[in-house]
């Protein structure tokens, strides 16, 4: 049992409110029954309450078991002196405030609706991946539409707080940011970390310095990498070795140790060469990046990521090593439509929230609209179960749904469970 069980039965009214009485006898009334405190304190702030004749304001705690009252230090903080009522399941003792003042309880596990708290139980207990499985279309259309748009949101707000982590780090440089979460999303998720770390060691602004050299962009990156170190000999290798060795000792640059990059589960294009190879190309073709992705269309805005590697590596997918198939290594629509979701949209929505432009929010929410709907291990699970989502803005939106509610069994906040439990209030 989760106290978040009792939080819903206060919220949502699921108890007998007629013949409520304390645990020492009190007949009450639920006048108010507050609002739910998100933040620290207690867990429903200005309610009101009338205990035989005596109307009382203030606010309500709940715990499982009224000793926790104690065990949580509540009876010697303050912030808990203004508690007019205590909500349990269990009241095996009395509990006081600062001031010794004894507060009324409420052992709401004699009054709640026990049919609803089956389902609840049923529904967090379910080992299921999606515990609402079986109910899931019987659910309003217009209540999943509403609650994968909310998933939506709190998927770019959730993106949005890690953006403005490294922000602060790059002391609030826009264009270095973006460029470190661009080379984030190209290293996907094997190489993810790496690819960062190289984009946080080799600046936006060193490398804008050296354009429109693609040749010694490249250089500077995949020596970063440390990758040219262990590297077949061949003549390019060389020359780029030659040119990296040059950088470094005019910028004091620190390359990252090679054995950070994984090859293992990955197609030859994905290598790790190739795609910092491709980096090499973004950051070489576009001037001002983060400025275009502000001002660039939504239905133009896949054009600034249409960017292929150089030559080189139309026979290569590793350093040193020839491959006999010839094929131009170029961001393909699916690399392309993964940084525009997961890269450029959060970006568009973090520098419209900080600001305070609501038209920038909007066009991150218009470019997921825009965008085709992801294929991943989440999304087969609502699909398989006849959820199927057709725009980013729906697959992004079950992946926060199915982490943030699914997987944690946290179906008494989930807007689908609470539907389907309130159902059965009205059964």
């Amino acid at each position: 049992m989760k106290e978040e069980l009792l939080w819903f039965v206060w919220q949502y009214k699921a108890f007998d409110q007629k013949a409520l009485i304390t645990t020492d006898g009190q007949p009450i009334e639920i006048l108010k029954l507050g609002q739910r405190n998100a933040d620290a304190g207690p867990d429903f702030l200005n309610a009101q309450i009338k205990l035989g004749n005596t109307v009382w304001a203030g606010n309500v705690e709940m715990h499982v078991s009224a000793s926790l009252w104690n065990l949580h230090n509540h009876n010697i903080d303050p912030a808990y002196d203004n508690v007019i009522l205590h909500v349990v399941m269990q009241a095996e003792e009395e509990i006081k405030t600062t001031h010794g003042r004894t507060i009324a309880c409420l052992k709401i596990s004699e009054f709640w609706n026990q049919k609803l708290i089956d389902e609840a139980l049923a529904l967090s207990e379910n080992l299921l991946a999606i515990s609402c499985a079986a109910q899931l279309k019987t659910v309003d259309n217009m209540v999943l539409k509403m609650w994968l748009e909310r998933m939506a949101i709190d998927r770019l707000e959730e993106k949005s707080a890690a953006i403005i982590q490294k922000l602060s780090k790059n002391n609030f440089d826009w264009a270095q940011t973006f460029y470190e979460i661009l080379a984030r999303n190209l290293g996907m998720q094997i190489n993810s970390e790496p690819m960062e770390w190289l984009a946080h060691a080799t600046p936006n602004q060193l490398l804008a310095k050296v354009k429109p050299s693609l040749f010694i962009i490249e250089a500077i990156l995949l020596g970063q990498s440390g990758l040219l170190n262990s590297a077949p000999d061949d003549e390019y290798v060389a020359a780029l070795l030659h040119e990296y060795t040059y950088q470094a000792k005019k910028w004091n640059l620190q390359a990252l140790q090679p054995h950070v990059w994984k090859h293992l589960r990955l197609r030859p294009a994905n290598f790790p060469a190739v795609r910092i190879a491709q980096l090499a190309a973004l950051v070489n073709r576009s001037e001002h990046l983060f400025s275009l992705l502000i001002e660039t269309d939504i239905q133009k805005l896949a054009s600034l990521f249409d960017v292929e590697a150089s030559t080189y590596w139309n026979n290569h997918y590793q350093l040193g090593k020839v491959n006999e198939l010839v094929m131009t290594k170029r961001l393909g629509s699916s690399a392309v439509n993964s940084i525009l979701i997961n890269a450029a949209a959060p970006m568009l929505f973090t520098y419209g929230k900080h600001i305070g432009n609501e038209d920038l929010k909007q066009k991150a929410m218009n470019l997921l609209l825009h965008l085709g709907a992801e294929k991943n291990r989440f999304t087969r699970l609502y699909e398989n179960l006849g959820l199927k989502p057709e725009q980013a803005l729906e697959s992004q939106a079950m992946i926060q749904l199915y982490k943030q509610y699914c997987e944690p069994k946290n179906c008494i906040k989930c807007g689908i469970g609470t539907n389907l439990l309130l159902n059965q209030l009205k059964a």
